[in-house]
């Protein structure tokens, strides 16, 4: 998509987290992040499946909140993916960053998804994608994910499409879905920002958009 489309950046919270705990393994790191990495490689797999410890997210969100800075500053839009993943992270998000202009949802059956987690799992020897975690991440996304679907659908700013088909067909949906909002956007800002009680900007002309499959 960032190939695709000019000006864009891609930023997974979930890669960003990875690196940044085995940065804190490897090297002399404060005594909050040393508990967060130490508590991540404990973890049961289902456990660590963003990276993410509750009782230190305030540490962990100062530090996403300071990359997406960079990164916006010097973007057109920021493509967020697989981020916000449950409601407690939705309005932290919402607060800290200041919420998604446009969400994107990859939706396909359980099976489709199964495989090309299975496959990605034989590629890369990702934990998270070994196929008994795997059904654990599906039944999060059902009982933890939906609610930030439907929060991204009632504010009518969600897109659904359909996952099941070849990787190209998928992609060029997304580009001219999320071209077709980015030309709609600029040409109704006319350089003006737009600040909604729900989305305070580090940079209010720099649009946010959301994937999720």
């Amino acid at each position: 998509l960032c190939e695709r489309l000019a000006g864009l950046k891609h930023f997974n919270v979930t890669d960003f987290l990875r690196q940044r705990v085995l940065y804190h393994i490897e090297a002399d790191s404060d005594k909050d992040w040393d508990v967060v990495a130490r508590r991540v490689h404990s973890s049961d797999p289902p456990n660590n499946r963003d990276r993410i410890v509750p009782e230190y997210w305030d540490t962990q969100v100062d530090i996403i909140r300071q990359e997406f800075e960079g990164i916006a500053s010097k973007s057109r839009a920021v493509v967020i993916e697989g981020f916000p993943n449950d409601e407690n992270q939705l309005n932290t998000f919402n607060q800290h960053i200041g919420g998604a202009d446009l969400a994107i949802l990859l939706d396909c059956e359980e099976s489709t998804l199964q495989k090309r987690l299975l496959s990605r799992y034989t590629r890369l020897g990702r934990m998270e994608d070994e196929d008994m975690v795997s059904l654990q991440r599906i039944l999060f996304f059902k009982h933890c994910t939906l609610p930030v679907v439907r929060h991204y659908d009632e504010r009518s700013i969600l897109v659904t499409i359909p996952g099941d088909r070849e990787r190209d067909l998928v992609l060029n949906d997304v580009v001219t879905v999320v071209e077709y909002f980015l030309s709609k956007q600029e040409n109704q800002s006319n350089n003006s920002a737009v600040v909604t009680p729900e989305r305070s900007p580090i940079n209010s002309m720099t649009s946010v958009v959301a994937v999720s499959s």
